[in-house]
């Protein structure tokens, strides 16, 4: 995330309601003090949000890549799930109730770690059903 503060609140929000019990933020060195958002969020759910200092390298898409992948060493033994997304970006399922029960029913076992999308960037390749599950880029309004 970089400088994208006055977003983050509503797509936090939106994840929890989604069911996502943990988010982790990575703060690609924005000027808006996304930092600010641990105080905001230890004070009412001290587990709940993490904000990672963003990975150092000049190439944006390496950052990007090395976030990734310092978020999938450091989280992987506490998650049943890892989900990449952009804060621009809301997953939400039309037929379930969550994101969880969605996983739960439509992936019976734990899918293996495969590389797909930009090169380098890993991800879950279950054979699930994906027309179930939705992820949307949003245009934000000022």
């Amino acid at each position: 995330m970089k400088n994208e503060v006055p977003y983050a609140v509503e797509w936090i929000e939106f994840h929890r309601l989604m069911g996502f019990d943990h988010i982790v933020i990575y703060d690609d060195f924005s000027a808006d003090n996304a930092s600010m958002l641990n105080s905001l969020y230890q004070q009412h759910d001290r587990h709940y949000l993490t904000v990672e200092p963003g990975i150092q390298d000049d190439d944006p898409r390496i950052r990007r890549i090395k976030s990734a992948a310092d978020c999938f060493t450091k989280y992987r033994e506490q998650s049943d799930w890892l989900i990449h997304l952009d804060i621009d970006e809301f997953i939400w399922s039309p037929l379930y109730p969550d994101v969880p029960t969605y996983f739960m029913r439509e992936v019976p076992t734990r899918p293996t770690l495969s590389m797909r999308g930009p090169p380098g960037l890993a991800s879950m390749d279950s054979g699930c059903d994906t027309a179930l599950l939705y992820i949307r880029k949003m245009q934000w309004q000022s």
